[in-house]
């Protein structure tokens, strides 16, 4: 996601590892499962979406939010996708 600025993606990246380490740490595993991970970092939206509203945040900045959170999933999937097909045809 090269539109995305550079402390956006070094910020995304150490909630990634925050939520890999307490997971790890919780479980007393030496490598927290991806799918816990993307579980938690899915709370994590849901509850800075939460603190956004509470802060006062109007209806259509968080629907905003929203948008710029599903383009961004959908863009990482697509770019997943294509990895994984890379020399497979």
């Amino acid at each position: 996601m090269s539109h995305v600025p550079i402390y956006i993606d070094a910020a995304a990246f150490e909630a990634h590892m925050a939520a890999a380490d307490q997971i790890v740490k919780a479980l007393e595993i030496d490598r927290a499962k991806p799918a816990d991970v993307a579980h938690a970092l899915a709370h994590a939206y849901g509850e800075a979406l939460g603190i956004y509203a509470m802060t006062g945040a109007a209806s259509d900045q968080i629907e905003a939010l929203g948008r710029v959170a599903q383009r961004a999933s959908q863009s990482m999937a697509s770019r997943i996708v294509a990895d994984s097909c890379e020399g497979s045809a």
